[in-house]
């Protein structure tokens, strides 16, 4: 493809760069909660404040959102398509591990695709500005928005450390198409366009989508990684064979509770915002 480059080929995730500490991602996430609960704490109950510069930042920042998101999609699908067709989708999921070796001696994470997830990762921290714009209008941050973006980065950064992969490029495809869908909503909306409630819950119906999958790939990786598994009286209180080296299973099982966590969190914000809201619909129609 055209974006490919020998920097992407030669990406390797080594924790030599500052935005591979996980203290980074971690002090982003507790600055951002505490200005998000300040601010809400803060917050009058005057009506949200609009202007044209804040008008055209909202639509600046959701266009380049919307570009991004698509190429991002584009290049993380086309490199994961092609490692399929060399390794396979089982392979992929649960690599195999070497004779004698454990998840805690693989090799860090690189290569092209990985960079893609690697620039996916990075605009996280540019998407804060969706809370700076909340911010800015004096709206109300939801503890979804707020938990969602704090904790996102992190986890990547996590993700990477312990060479869980198919998390990674899962977040760099899937979530890359949900946001070009969920950016062109709010493009749509900046510029006054017409944004049907259907359109809206959509995106949502994705989000559930994408935590489905994951819960339920994670919940797959767990049947083969867990082998000949025995309790036992002392910690981790489980004693298994490693069936793969997917990534280290600390890490792995940390995204896998992150993910059933959101996926809680958008189901309960469904049932919230479209189940409950329908009979009140229904009456107002009648």
């Amino acid at each position: 493809m055209m974006l490919d480059s020998q920097v992407a080929a030669a990406f390797t995730w080594d924790g030599t760069s500052r935005m591979q500490d996980w203290r980074v991602p971690a002090t982003v996430a507790a600055v951002y909660l505490s200005a998000c609960a300040l601010h809400n704490h803060r917050l009058s109950r005057s009506t949200p404040s609009s202007s044209t510069l804040l008008d055209i930042s909202a639509v600046a920042h959701n266009v380049i959102l919307v570009i991004f998101s698509a190429v991002v999609f584009v290049g993380s699908t086309y490199h994961f398509v092609e490692d399929l067709q060399i390794r396979g989708f089982y392979s992929f999921l649960c690599p195999p591990l070497p004779a004698g070796a454990s998840t805690s001696e693989l090799p860090p994470l690189g290569g092209t695709l990985h960079w893609w997830c690697y620039v996916f990762y990075l605009s996280k921290y540019y998407e804060l500005v969706d809370t700076a714009l909340l911010v800015a209008r004096r709206k109300r941050v939801i503890p979804l928005h707020a938990i969602h973006h704090a904790f996102i980065p992190y986890v990547m950064c996590v993700l990477f450390d312990g060479r869980v992969s198919i998390s990674l490029v899962s977040l760099a495809v899937v979530n890359s198409f949900v946001h070009v869908v969920m950016y062109a909503y709010y493009l749509a909306s900046a510029l006054g366009l017409s944004t049907p409630l259907l359109w809206k819950r959509m995106i949502t119906q994705l989000q559930i989508l994408q935590f489905t999958a994951g819960v339920v790939g994670g919940s797959s990786y767990w049947v083969v990684y867990l082998r000949a598994p025995q309790l036992q009286s002392r910690w981790p209180f489980v004693r298994y064979i490693e069936g793969c080296g997917g990534g280290e299973p600390v890490t792995v099982f940390v995204g896998y509770v992150m993910n059933c966590v959101l996926f809680c969190l958008f189901v309960r914000f469904y049932r919230r915002t479209y189940l409950r809201a329908a009979p009140s619909m229904q009456t107002k129609r009648e």
